[in-house]
């Protein structure tokens, strides 16, 4: 089972968010990421959050549309986002892909990066999107990920890729397909060592024994 969970952080491209909700089996959306859907003409399968950013007139409209209302308390201790992926598990998500979860604001964004880590410890394949990033985390183990060009949302031959150490470090990088190869490789917390590098091919493989890795593509603006 494939999830969708649409956030309430930063999207102007519709087209990348009707193009993900094709994929999914069901549709999550957190809050005031209905606005999101509103411009792509989805409903969604599921409504959580506090409601405090959703339009009220919008909500009146998704249950009218019998959507499957979740509301939590204003005074919580989970973002709505982390409510959206726990609701995503309990309706057995194996694949998850969070879209408009970063933003102008660095709290929120940094909390959606690490929500990652969970997800990736349960075995589940997720991914953060939003207009100029891709978002991946390997690990804990001995772990790997392949990306073709004909695969990814965004256009390869306009992309950076960075790798950058979740863990204390990473060991065993190994790399192919792109422009600065790394050969069992070891990358500490905080090194800049893996940022900006590029695809050098049409397909790119990486690889580590050891450690969190996020992988990060992302389009200059």
């Amino acid at each position: 089972m494939k999830a969708l969970i649409v956030g309430n952080g930063s999207l102007e491209n519709i087209d990348l968010l009707k193009k993900e909700a094709k994929k999914a089996d069901f549709i999550i959306c957190a809050d005031g990421g209905a606005g999101f859907l509103e411009k792509a003409s989805l409903l969604p399968h599921f409504l959580i959050g506090d409601f405090d950013s959703i339009d009220q007139g919008l909500l009146d409209f998704y249950r009218s549309k019998n959507v499957e209302i979740i509301q939590h308390p204003t005074k919580k201790d989970f973002t709505d986002t982390e409510l959206a992926i726990e609701l995503a598990l309990e309706k057995k998500a194996r694949a998850i892909s969070l879209i408009a979860v970063t933003g102008s604001r660095i709290d929120h964004s940094l909390s959606s990066l690490f929500l990652l880590k969970p997800l990736i410890e349960k075995k589940i394949d997720a991914k953060i999107l939003s207009d100029c990033n891709e978002v991946y985390l390997l690990g804990p183990g001995e772990s790997s990920i392949k990306f073709e060009k004909k695969n990814l949302s965004l256009n390869m031959d306009e992309l950076i890729l960075s790798l950058l150490a979740l863990s204390e470090k990473v060991e065993g990088i190994r790399t192919t397909g792109l422009s600065y190869p790394l050969v069992d490789a070891c990358l500490k917390q905080g090194s800049s060592l893996g940022v900006s590098n590029r695809f050098s091919a049409p397909s790119a493989t990486i690889r580590i024994k050891k450690g969190f890795l996020y992988i990060i593509l992302s389009k200059e603006i």
